[in-house]
């Protein structure tokens, strides 16, 4: 009888970062035997040929002939394999914890047999995650695997092509906290539950902008805080942020400030010389430069 681990497949010694996604395990069928599944589980078959009947754990048992490139979203219970072609089947299985919202029991959706290139894309991406040792870290991690749930739950993460609130948040939090370093569209899409080119429209009708513009703003928002603190220098807080270079970040904050970095930390005492001069008695003048925070 093949059972599914209880928990994500990586040894924890070559996972550096703790796995929180949902758990994977790469699932190997023969010619004869028995598949039990202790959650509901999504199958994406990657080698097919395999016929699979249920055997218990549900009130209408149902029987398919798996094919590559597939899913299935089966309940929780035992499943037997009647035979495999050639080299045997191979699938990915993602096990659906109940916390994860789907139904359990007899009460959980079987869909046999189904094509969603857009879900196929989800799971490759977290697939790539737990692979690479989630390269765009945890929050990359979950915001996939709350995309894979809510796609399985037959809506997809924006409705009339604006998205929902649970979306937004995990798209600005995953951006803040990525502001370092380039972040694909790709993998913003992915947390959305979105192909890529459907994902940019929604993105605009959400936030008013592009994904690329907002990043840029995030970054030069963040910029002035540490400009205003005036423990950086120029070249650092460019580098912290992601901008290509000094020039980059000069050109990004005074077409989003109306100044200079330079002139912006002067005037907002975050240089040395300015503090000295308002100590001195000099005035400063009164202003607001950051438009408040969305």
């Amino acid at each position: 009888m093949w059972r599914l681990p209880p928990a994500a497949a990586m040894d924890p010694a070559d996972a550096p970062l703790e796995w929180t996604g949902l758990p994977l395990a790469a699932l190997c069928l023969g010619r004869a035997g028995m598949l039990e599944l202790p959650h509901p589980s999504l199958l994406w078959w990657r080698r097919g040929g395999a016929e699979i009947r249920q055997r218990q754990g549900v009130t209408r048992p149902w029987r398919v002939q798996a094919r590559e490139g597939r899913f299935d979203l089966v309940p929780a219970g035992a499943y037997e394999v009647l035979g495999c072609v050639g080299d045997g089947a191979a699938a990915l299985a993602l096990l659906l914890p109940p916390d994860c919202g789907l139904p359990t029991g007899a009460a959980c959706p079987a869909r046999p047999q189904f094509s969603d290139p857009p879900l196929a894309r989800l799971v490759m991406l977290l697939v790539q995650q737990q692979l690479l040792h989630q390269p765009y870290g945890a929050l990359v991690t979950r915001g996939l695997s709350a995309a894979i749930v809510e796609r399985l739950h037959a809506g997809t993460a924006a409705s009339g092509g604006v998205f929902c609130r649970e979306v937004r948040a995990r798209l600005e939090a995953l951006i803040d906290s990525r502001l370092d370093e380039p972040l694909p569209l790709a993998v913003l899409a992915a947390v959305a539950g979105q192909a890529p080119g459907a994902f940019g429209q929604a993105f605009r009708s959400s936030f008013g902008t592009t994904p690329h513009q907002y990043v840029l703003e995030r970054r030069v928002r963040r910029a002035a805080c540490l400009l205003r603190d005036g423990a950086a220098t120029l070249t650092t807080i460019a580098a912290e942020l992601g901008f290509a270079s000094h020039a980059h970040f000069s050109t990004a904050f005074r077409a989003r400030v109306g100044m200079t970095p330079s002139d912006y930390r002067r005037l907002e005492g975050g240089d040395p010389g300015a503090q000295r001069g308002a100590a001195s008695g000099q005035p400063r003048r009164a202003h607001s430069l950051m438009p408040p925070a969305a």
